[in-house]
Protein backbone atom coordinates (compact mmCIF):
# COMPACT_ATOMS: atom_id res chain seq x y z
CA UNK A 1 0.00 0.00 0.00
CA UNK A 2 2.59 2.34 0.89
CA UNK A 3 4.58 2.24 -2.51
CA UNK A 4 1.25 3.63 -4.43
CA UNK A 5 1.01 5.86 -1.90
CA UNK A 6 4.03 7.27 -2.79
CA UNK A 7 2.95 6.56 -6.38
CA UNK A 8 0.15 8.97 -6.02
CA UNK A 9 2.11 11.45 -3.98
CA UNK A 10 4.86 11.95 -6.90
CA UNK A 11 1.95 12.07 -9.41
CA UNK A 12 -0.26 14.79 -7.53
CA UNK A 13 3.16 16.88 -7.11
CA UNK A 14 3.64 16.85 -10.93
CA UNK A 15 -0.02 17.46 -11.49
CA UNK A 16 0.18 20.61 -9.18
CA UNK A 17 3.97 22.10 -11.05
CA UNK A 18 1.98 21.41 -14.23
CA UNK A 19 -0.96 23.56 -13.20
CA UNK A 20 0.82 26.22 -12.14
CA UNK A 21 3.68 25.95 -14.94
CA UNK A 22 5.04 28.71 -17.02
CA UNK A 23 5.55 28.99 -20.50
CA UNK A 24 8.80 27.21 -22.34
CA UNK A 25 11.95 28.73 -24.15
CA UNK A 26 11.71 31.01 -27.02
CA UNK A 27 13.09 30.42 -30.31
CA UNK A 28 11.04 28.01 -32.50
CA UNK A 29 9.04 27.57 -29.44
CA UNK A 30 8.43 23.98 -30.12
CA UNK A 31 10.28 21.63 -26.95
CA UNK A 32 13.52 20.31 -27.98
CA UNK A 33 12.76 17.30 -25.81
CA UNK A 34 11.31 15.54 -22.91
CA UNK A 35 12.72 13.85 -19.55
CA UNK A 36 16.28 14.61 -18.14
CA UNK A 37 18.16 11.70 -20.00
CA UNK A 38 16.88 11.91 -23.57
CA UNK A 39 17.55 15.44 -23.09
CA UNK A 40 21.34 14.80 -22.02
CA UNK A 41 21.63 12.70 -25.29
CA UNK A 42 20.92 15.03 -27.38
CA UNK A 43 16.65 13.97 -28.15
CA UNK A 44 18.11 10.80 -29.74
CA UNK A 45 15.51 8.81 -27.82
CA UNK A 46 12.88 7.18 -30.28
CA UNK A 47 14.41 4.03 -30.42
CA UNK A 48 15.13 4.06 -26.39
CA UNK A 49 11.68 5.66 -24.91
CA UNK A 50 11.96 3.23 -22.08
CA UNK A 51 10.34 5.46 -19.37
CA UNK A 52 7.63 8.12 -19.38
CA UNK A 53 8.66 10.16 -21.90
CA UNK A 54 7.59 7.75 -24.11
CA UNK A 55 4.44 9.36 -25.22
CA UNK A 56 6.05 12.25 -26.36
CA UNK A 57 9.16 10.33 -28.12
CA UNK A 58 7.74 6.77 -29.27
CA UNK A 59 4.43 5.44 -27.11
CA UNK A 60 5.59 2.06 -28.67
CA UNK A 61 8.17 2.56 -25.85
CA UNK A 62 5.88 2.02 -22.95
CA UNK A 63 6.02 -2.60 -23.68
CA UNK A 64 9.64 -2.52 -23.08
CA UNK A 65 8.56 -1.31 -19.40
CA UNK A 66 8.23 -4.01 -16.95
CA UNK A 67 6.05 -2.82 -13.67
CA UNK A 68 4.77 0.50 -12.47
CA UNK A 69 7.03 3.82 -13.08
CA UNK A 70 5.97 7.20 -12.00
CA UNK A 71 8.73 10.48 -13.28
CA UNK A 72 8.20 14.42 -12.27
CA UNK A 73 10.31 16.65 -14.15
CA UNK A 74 11.52 20.35 -14.24
CA UNK A 75 12.81 22.12 -16.42
CA UNK A 76 14.49 25.50 -16.10
CA UNK A 77 14.87 27.59 -19.33
CA UNK A 78 16.73 31.26 -19.88
CA UNK A 79 16.39 32.75 -22.90
CA UNK A 80 19.39 35.67 -24.12
CA UNK A 81 18.10 36.99 -27.16
CA UNK A 82 18.80 40.53 -28.79
CA UNK A 83 17.64 42.70 -31.58
CA UNK A 84 20.04 45.10 -33.74
CA UNK A 85 18.75 47.59 -35.79
CA UNK A 86 20.17 48.95 -38.60
CA UNK A 87 22.53 51.67 -37.41
CA UNK A 88 21.35 51.54 -33.95
CA UNK A 89 22.99 49.48 -30.87
CA UNK A 90 21.89 46.12 -29.51
CA UNK A 91 18.77 45.76 -27.80
CA UNK A 92 18.24 42.81 -25.61
CA UNK A 93 15.19 40.89 -24.61
CA UNK A 94 14.25 41.05 -20.32
CA UNK A 95 16.19 37.88 -19.72
CA UNK A 96 15.00 35.78 -16.84
CA UNK A 97 14.08 31.84 -16.12
CA UNK A 98 11.32 30.20 -16.83
CA UNK A 99 10.15 26.65 -15.14
CA UNK A 100 8.34 23.98 -16.98
CA UNK A 101 7.31 20.69 -14.93
CA UNK A 102 6.06 17.54 -16.80
CA UNK A 103 4.70 14.80 -14.93
CA UNK A 104 3.81 10.53 -16.04
CA UNK A 105 3.21 7.20 -14.77
CA UNK A 106 3.12 3.64 -16.38
CA UNK A 107 1.02 1.10 -15.45
CA UNK A 108 2.92 -2.59 -16.85
CA UNK A 109 2.51 -5.97 -16.60
CA UNK A 110 5.99 -8.23 -16.21
CA UNK A 111 4.70 -10.19 -18.95
CA UNK A 112 6.00 -9.23 -22.38
CA UNK A 113 2.27 -9.78 -23.95
CA UNK A 114 0.34 -7.57 -21.90
CA UNK A 115 -0.51 -4.12 -23.05
CA UNK A 116 1.44 -1.30 -20.95
CA UNK A 117 -0.76 2.27 -20.20
CA UNK A 118 0.54 5.49 -19.10
CA UNK A 119 -0.62 9.42 -18.14
CA UNK A 120 1.31 11.77 -19.46
CA UNK A 121 1.21 15.60 -18.96
CA UNK A 122 3.95 18.23 -20.18
CA UNK A 123 4.32 21.26 -22.17
CA UNK A 124 5.06 20.89 -26.20
CA UNK A 125 5.19 24.49 -26.76
CA UNK A 126 6.21 27.61 -25.27
CA UNK A 127 7.29 30.63 -25.76
CA UNK A 128 7.46 34.09 -23.68
CA UNK A 129 9.30 37.18 -24.82
CA UNK A 130 9.52 40.55 -23.17
CA UNK A 131 10.89 43.40 -24.82
CA UNK A 132 11.40 47.04 -23.70
CA UNK A 133 8.75 49.07 -24.25
CA UNK A 134 10.60 51.86 -25.27
CA UNK A 135 12.31 49.86 -27.99
CA UNK A 136 12.64 50.93 -31.70
CA UNK A 137 10.81 47.89 -32.40
CA UNK A 138 7.88 47.96 -29.82
CA UNK A 139 5.10 48.48 -32.59
CA UNK A 140 6.21 45.31 -33.43
CA UNK A 141 6.22 43.42 -29.86
CA UNK A 142 6.69 44.80 -26.60
CA UNK A 143 5.62 40.95 -25.17
CA UNK A 144 4.34 37.79 -26.20
CA UNK A 145 3.31 34.59 -25.19
CA UNK A 146 2.05 31.31 -26.65
CA UNK A 147 2.03 27.63 -24.90
CA UNK A 148 0.93 24.31 -24.86
CA UNK A 149 -0.32 22.23 -22.62
CA UNK A 150 -0.96 18.58 -23.34
CA UNK A 151 -2.26 16.11 -20.97
CA UNK A 152 -3.31 12.40 -22.25
CA UNK A 153 -2.56 8.98 -22.00
CA UNK A 154 -0.70 6.21 -24.18
CA UNK A 155 -0.53 2.39 -24.85
CA UNK A 156 1.49 0.23 -26.12
CA UNK A 157 1.53 -3.51 -26.89
CA UNK A 158 4.46 -5.99 -28.02
CA UNK A 159 3.11 -7.79 -31.39
CA UNK A 160 6.21 -10.41 -31.08
CA UNK A 161 9.20 -11.03 -28.65
CA UNK A 162 10.72 -7.63 -30.77
CA UNK A 163 8.04 -5.74 -32.35
CA UNK A 164 5.90 -3.50 -30.44
CA UNK A 165 3.44 -0.39 -31.44
CA UNK A 166 1.79 2.06 -29.41
CA UNK A 167 -0.25 5.53 -29.23
CA UNK A 168 -1.12 8.11 -27.44
CA UNK A 169 -3.81 10.57 -27.63
CA UNK A 170 -3.24 14.08 -26.10
CA UNK A 171 -5.53 17.28 -25.44
CA UNK A 172 -4.01 20.43 -25.91
CA UNK A 173 -4.70 23.35 -24.33
CA UNK A 174 -3.15 26.44 -26.23
CA UNK A 175 -2.99 30.46 -24.87
CA UNK A 176 -1.55 33.34 -26.58
CA UNK A 177 -0.98 36.86 -25.48
CA UNK A 178 0.33 39.60 -28.07
CA UNK A 179 0.82 43.09 -26.66
CA UNK A 180 2.98 45.95 -28.69
CA UNK A 181 2.72 49.42 -29.07
CA UNK A 182 1.03 51.78 -31.69
CA UNK A 183 2.28 54.83 -32.99
CA UNK A 184 0.37 57.84 -33.64
CA UNK A 185 0.35 57.95 -36.89
CA UNK A 186 -1.47 54.71 -37.18
CA UNK A 187 -4.44 55.61 -34.85
CA UNK A 188 -5.10 59.33 -35.10
CA UNK A 189 -2.74 60.15 -38.46
CA UNK A 190 -0.16 62.43 -36.46
CA UNK A 191 3.30 61.52 -35.61
CA UNK A 192 4.85 62.49 -32.42
CA UNK A 193 1.95 61.85 -30.07
CA UNK A 194 2.36 59.09 -26.98
CA UNK A 195 1.88 55.49 -28.30
CA UNK A 196 -1.24 53.44 -28.07
CA UNK A 197 -1.25 49.89 -26.35
CA UNK A 198 -2.58 47.06 -27.88
CA UNK A 199 -3.01 43.87 -26.26
CA UNK A 200 -5.00 40.44 -27.28
CA UNK A 201 -5.39 37.31 -25.12
CA UNK A 202 -7.13 34.16 -26.54
CA UNK A 203 -7.41 30.30 -25.84
CA UNK A 204 -8.55 26.70 -27.66
CA UNK A 205 -8.36 23.42 -27.08
CA UNK A 206 -7.33 20.88 -29.94
CA UNK A 207 -6.49 16.89 -29.88
CA UNK A 208 -3.49 15.51 -31.70
CA UNK A 209 -2.48 11.89 -31.65
CA UNK A 210 1.15 9.99 -31.50
CA UNK A 211 1.91 6.62 -33.07
CA UNK A 212 5.37 4.72 -33.00
CA UNK A 213 6.61 1.79 -33.27
CA UNK A 214 9.72 0.26 -31.94
CA UNK A 215 11.76 -3.20 -32.86
CA UNK A 216 14.18 -5.11 -31.01
CA UNK A 217 16.05 -5.95 -34.44
CA UNK A 218 18.73 -7.66 -32.07
CA UNK A 219 20.44 -8.55 -28.54
CA UNK A 220 22.05 -4.83 -29.06
CA UNK A 221 20.31 -2.88 -31.95
CA UNK A 222 16.99 -1.34 -31.59
CA UNK A 223 15.19 0.51 -34.56
CA UNK A 224 12.18 3.14 -33.50
CA UNK A 225 9.79 5.38 -35.39
CA UNK A 226 7.25 7.73 -34.68
CA UNK A 227 4.64 10.35 -35.86
CA UNK A 228 3.15 13.30 -34.32
CA UNK A 229 -0.16 14.75 -36.16
CA UNK A 230 -1.05 18.07 -36.03
CA UNK A 231 -2.33 20.68 -33.24
CA UNK A 232 -5.30 22.81 -35.24
CA UNK A 233 -5.97 25.63 -32.97
CA UNK A 234 -8.55 28.66 -32.98
CA UNK A 235 -7.30 30.97 -30.86
CA UNK A 236 -10.37 33.39 -29.62
CA UNK A 237 -10.69 35.78 -26.96
CA UNK A 238 -10.47 39.55 -26.44
CA UNK A 239 -8.49 42.12 -27.29
CA UNK A 240 -7.74 46.29 -26.70
CA UNK A 241 -6.49 48.99 -28.07
CA UNK A 242 -6.04 51.90 -25.37
CA UNK A 243 -5.45 54.93 -26.11
CA UNK A 244 -3.32 57.52 -24.27
CA UNK A 245 -6.58 59.90 -23.12
CA UNK A 246 -8.49 58.56 -24.58
CA UNK A 247 -11.03 55.94 -25.13
CA UNK A 248 -10.22 52.35 -24.94
CA UNK A 249 -11.32 50.41 -28.06
CA UNK A 250 -12.41 46.80 -27.50
CA UNK A 251 -12.90 43.82 -29.58
CA UNK A 252 -13.17 39.93 -29.38
CA UNK A 253 -10.96 38.07 -31.70
CA UNK A 254 -9.14 34.74 -33.35
CA UNK A 255 -6.29 33.71 -34.99
CA UNK A 256 -6.27 29.89 -36.50
CA UNK A 257 -2.97 28.54 -35.13
CA UNK A 258 -1.54 24.84 -36.54
CA UNK A 259 1.19 23.44 -34.86
CA UNK A 260 3.08 21.20 -36.73
CA UNK A 261 2.88 17.42 -37.25
CA UNK A 262 6.04 15.67 -37.33
CA UNK A 263 7.70 12.24 -37.88
CA UNK A 264 11.31 10.69 -35.91
CA UNK A 265 13.24 8.05 -37.06
CA UNK A 266 16.34 6.46 -35.01
CA UNK A 267 18.43 3.55 -34.00
CA UNK A 268 20.21 2.57 -30.38
CA UNK A 269 22.93 0.17 -30.36
CA UNK A 270 24.29 -1.11 -27.16
CA UNK A 271 28.03 -0.70 -28.49
CA UNK A 272 29.37 -2.29 -25.12
CA UNK A 273 27.57 -3.66 -21.99
CA UNK A 274 28.46 -0.08 -20.74
CA UNK A 275 28.02 2.17 -24.23
CA UNK A 276 25.02 3.01 -25.53
CA UNK A 277 24.99 4.79 -29.01
CA UNK A 278 22.06 6.73 -30.63
CA UNK A 279 21.24 8.58 -33.42
CA UNK A 280 18.05 10.18 -34.56
CA UNK A 281 16.41 12.45 -37.26
CA UNK A 282 13.09 14.69 -36.90
CA UNK A 283 11.14 16.00 -39.94
CA UNK A 284 8.67 18.99 -38.47
CA UNK A 285 6.03 20.03 -41.06
CA UNK A 286 7.06 24.20 -39.90
CA UNK A 287 5.27 25.03 -43.48
CA UNK A 288 1.35 25.08 -41.51
CA UNK A 289 2.83 28.52 -40.29
CA UNK A 290 2.51 30.02 -43.00
CA UNK A 291 0.35 33.59 -41.81
CA UNK A 292 -0.89 35.02 -38.84
CA UNK A 293 -4.53 36.47 -39.39
CA UNK A 294 -6.15 38.22 -36.52
CA UNK A 295 -10.05 38.72 -37.45
CA UNK A 296 -11.75 40.84 -35.49
CA UNK A 297 -15.38 39.67 -34.73
CA UNK A 298 -16.91 43.28 -34.69
CA UNK A 299 -15.06 45.27 -36.98
CA UNK A 300 -13.82 47.86 -33.99
CA UNK A 301 -10.42 47.23 -34.95
CA UNK A 302 -8.74 46.69 -38.19
CA UNK A 303 -7.94 42.44 -39.11
CA UNK A 304 -4.29 42.20 -39.34
CA UNK A 305 -2.22 39.83 -41.75
CA UNK A 306 0.85 38.69 -40.86
CA UNK A 307 3.12 37.35 -43.35
CA UNK A 308 5.68 34.11 -41.99
CA UNK A 309 6.28 31.76 -45.00
CA UNK A 310 7.63 29.42 -42.47
CA UNK A 311 9.31 25.91 -44.26
CA UNK A 312 10.04 22.54 -43.55
CA UNK A 313 12.63 21.06 -41.52
CA UNK A 314 14.88 17.94 -40.63
CA UNK A 315 16.66 17.91 -37.25
CA UNK A 316 19.41 15.25 -37.08
CA UNK A 317 20.47 14.16 -33.32
CA UNK A 318 23.00 12.33 -31.51
CA UNK A 319 23.80 10.49 -27.92
CA UNK A 320 25.92 8.60 -25.82
CA UNK A 321 25.42 7.03 -22.72
CA UNK A 322 27.94 5.53 -20.54
CA UNK A 323 27.38 3.74 -17.51
CA UNK A 324 30.68 1.91 -16.15
CA UNK A 325 30.54 3.60 -12.95
CA UNK A 326 27.84 2.19 -11.55
CA UNK A 327 24.93 3.35 -10.36
CA UNK A 328 26.07 6.67 -12.14
CA UNK A 329 25.36 6.97 -16.04
CA UNK A 330 26.99 9.84 -18.10
CA UNK A 331 25.48 10.84 -21.15
CA UNK A 332 26.01 13.74 -23.63
CA UNK A 333 24.38 14.45 -27.28
CA UNK A 334 24.06 17.26 -29.87
CA UNK A 335 21.28 18.56 -32.34
CA UNK A 336 21.65 20.63 -35.11
CA UNK A 337 18.43 22.78 -35.13
CA UNK A 338 17.99 24.54 -38.73
CA UNK A 339 15.62 27.78 -38.26
CA UNK A 340 12.26 27.48 -40.48
CA UNK A 341 12.27 31.00 -40.54
CA UNK A 342 12.67 33.42 -43.96
CA UNK A 343 14.93 36.31 -43.31
CA UNK A 344 11.74 38.16 -45.27
CA UNK A 345 9.40 37.43 -41.86
CA UNK A 346 12.07 37.05 -39.24
CA UNK A 347 11.03 39.73 -36.39
CA UNK A 348 11.63 40.28 -32.43
CA UNK A 349 8.06 38.06 -31.84
CA UNK A 350 9.61 35.58 -32.84
CA UNK A 351 13.37 35.22 -33.29
CA UNK A 352 14.66 32.00 -34.19
CA UNK A 353 17.65 31.87 -34.88
CA UNK A 354 19.41 28.24 -36.31
CA UNK A 355 21.26 26.62 -33.15
CA UNK A 356 23.99 24.23 -32.22
CA UNK A 357 22.48 22.62 -29.12
CA UNK A 358 25.36 20.83 -27.02
CA UNK A 359 23.90 18.53 -24.21
CA UNK A 360 25.40 16.87 -21.00
CA UNK A 361 23.92 14.59 -18.32
CA UNK A 362 24.31 12.55 -15.39
CA UNK A 363 21.64 9.80 -13.57
CA UNK A 364 22.03 7.18 -10.76
CA UNK A 365 19.23 5.21 -9.50
CA UNK A 366 18.79 2.51 -6.17
CA UNK A 367 16.31 0.00 -5.60
CA UNK A 368 13.22 2.27 -6.46
CA UNK A 369 14.46 5.99 -6.79
CA UNK A 370 16.39 7.31 -9.73
CA UNK A 371 17.38 10.98 -10.46
CA UNK A 372 18.76 12.05 -13.76
CA UNK A 373 19.84 15.62 -14.53
CA UNK A 374 20.71 17.43 -17.81
CA UNK A 375 22.04 20.29 -19.38
CA UNK A 376 21.66 22.43 -22.45
CA UNK A 377 23.23 24.70 -24.41
CA UNK A 378 21.95 26.32 -27.64
CA UNK A 379 24.48 28.51 -29.88
CA UNK A 380 22.20 30.40 -31.70
CA UNK A 381 23.91 31.15 -35.22
CA UNK A 382 23.76 34.83 -35.77
CA UNK A 383 21.86 36.12 -38.88
CA UNK A 384 21.08 39.45 -40.67
CA UNK A 385 18.02 40.60 -42.56
CA UNK A 386 17.55 43.40 -44.99
CA UNK A 387 14.93 42.46 -46.71
CA UNK A 388 11.69 42.52 -44.31
CA UNK A 389 8.64 42.75 -45.68
CA UNK A 390 6.78 43.38 -42.60
CA UNK A 391 3.88 46.09 -42.02
CA UNK A 392 6.68 47.87 -39.83
CA UNK A 393 10.30 46.44 -41.42
CA UNK A 394 12.05 44.75 -38.77
CA UNK A 395 15.86 44.05 -40.76
CA UNK A 396 19.03 44.12 -38.22
CA UNK A 397 20.87 41.50 -36.72
CA UNK A 398 19.47 38.86 -34.52
CA UNK A 399 21.64 37.05 -32.03
CA UNK A 400 21.07 34.58 -29.04
CA UNK A 401 20.92 31.63 -27.07
CA UNK A 402 19.17 29.53 -24.62
CA UNK A 403 20.17 27.82 -21.02
CA UNK A 404 18.54 24.57 -20.07
CA UNK A 405 18.52 22.69 -17.00
CA UNK A 406 16.30 19.50 -16.33
CA UNK A 407 15.46 17.60 -13.42
CA UNK A 408 13.56 14.25 -13.58
CA UNK A 409 12.92 12.35 -10.22
CA UNK A 410 11.39 8.39 -10.93
CA UNK A 411 9.73 6.13 -8.83
CA UNK A 412 9.56 2.36 -9.54
CA UNK A 413 8.19 0.14 -6.98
Amino acid sequence: MRRYTIQGGLLLLGLLLLGVSQPGRASTFRANGLGARARGMGGAYVAIADDTSAGFWNPAGLAFVSGALTQVEVKGDRVAVAYTPPGGSEQPNNPHILLVPAVGTIISQPHHRSPAFEFLGYVPYGLQLEWDPRAAYRDNVTFDEIRVFSVGGATAYRVTDALALGAAVFVNDGRVVLQNAVPSAVYAGTPGLPDAAFAATGDDSAPNVHVGMLWQAGDTLRVGAAYRSPIDLTIRGDASLAIPGGPVISDAWKMPLTLPQSVSLGTAWQATPVLLLAAQVDWVQWSSIDQQVLTFTHGALPNQVIPRNWHDCWQPRAGVEYSGWHPVRLRAGYSYDPTPVPAATLDPSLLDLTRHIVSAGIGTAGRQWAVDASYEHFFGVARTTAASIQAFPTNGRYTGAVDVVTLTVSYQP
